[in-house]
């Protein structure tokens, strides 16, 4: 059975645990578990947080319901790094400037946005910022 851990402000979902299946997230239709489903879309609305405040809130809620798996927050950022438009990649660019870290697979991710000449130039320098403090 699904363990509700908490519901992302405004949304109609909630994000859930199972012992079973790990972490997914629950609708009106029953719970989509990400070892089935590897997406992480449900899940960017987080970046509407401040990195610390999403940190705080998934590690309260995780603590409370006693789950010790980690929640698959460089997945949500990289999927956002990926987006076709402007929203989601500012947010994750956001979260790492705020402390989130930069990995190697977020690395090509930002260089990628940096270059991309869709994206608003102030997001391309941000990405570009990161990615040189990164590469030092």
């Amino acid at each position: 059975m699904p363990l509700a851990v908490f519901r992302l402000p405004g949304k109609t979902w909630s994000v859930c645990f199972s012992k079973e299946h790990g972490w997914g997230y629950e609708t009106e239709i029953g719970p989509a578990w990400l070892v089935n489903k590897p997406s992480v879309i449900p899940f960017l609305p987080l970046l509407e947080m401040t990195w610390p405040a999403a940190q705080v809130k998934v590690g309260e809620a995780a603590s409370a319901c006693e789950i010790a798996d980690k929640f698959p927050f460089e997945a949500v950022v990289l999927t956002a790094l990926d987006w076709e438009t402007q929203y989601w990649p500012s947010l994750a660019v956001e979260w790492l400037e705020q402390g989130f870290p930069v990995s190697t697979a977020s690395l090509p991710k930002l260089l990628a946005l940096a270059s991309n000449k869709v994206v608003p130039q102030k997001v391309r320098h941000r990405a570009a910022a990161l990615a040189r403090h990164a590469a030092q």
